[in-house]
């Protein structure tokens, strides 16, 4: 049952599913995730979506609490503020690498695209990535 990424979808309206996600690209209009606990296959329009969370374990840990701040180091890409339109809040990278030139476009949606993809900057926490769907973002800010 456990083919896929592990990943906890965050539906817009506070729901969610934690499974295994089944070969997902940016430019689908979709996702499938196989349900961890029953393995019923679910296929939710990235619309319903908040962002998708590929997680080290389903579990997570309710003591830690995510650190915002970057670690001196190797740099992993662009850096950015992400706040939700549900208040939470996230700082990271932005996977794809983006120059400074096309940064300000890219920080606008075009509507072509639903998401993006973002590595946290807490390396300890439980999200290793995250696919951040547009809708769901009340603000992004790229820092220096």
């Amino acid at each position: 049952m456990n083919e896929g990424d592990k990943v906890v979808a965050r539906y817009d309206d506070g729901r969610l599913l934690k499974g295994y996600l089944r070969g997902f690209t940016s430019d689908e209009a979709a996702v499938i995730i196989t349900e961890a606990t029953t393995g019923s296959e679910h296929t939710i329009p990235l619309d319903e979506l908040k962002a998708l969370f590929y997680v080290k374990t389903f579990e997570g840990s309710s003591h830690h609490r995510d650190k915002r701040v970057y670690s001196v180091g190797k740099k992993k890409g662009r850096k950015v503020y992400v706040q939700f339109y549900d208040r939470e809040k996230m700082m990271g990278f932005l996977e794809a690498d983006i120059g400074p030139d096309k940064i300000t476009s890219f920080l606008k949606p075009d509507g072509k695209t639903k998401g993006f993809f973002f590595i946290p900057a807490d390396t300890e926490g439980n999200n290793t990535k995250v696919y951040v769907v547009w809708k769901a973002v009340m603000d992004i800010t790229s820092l220096p």
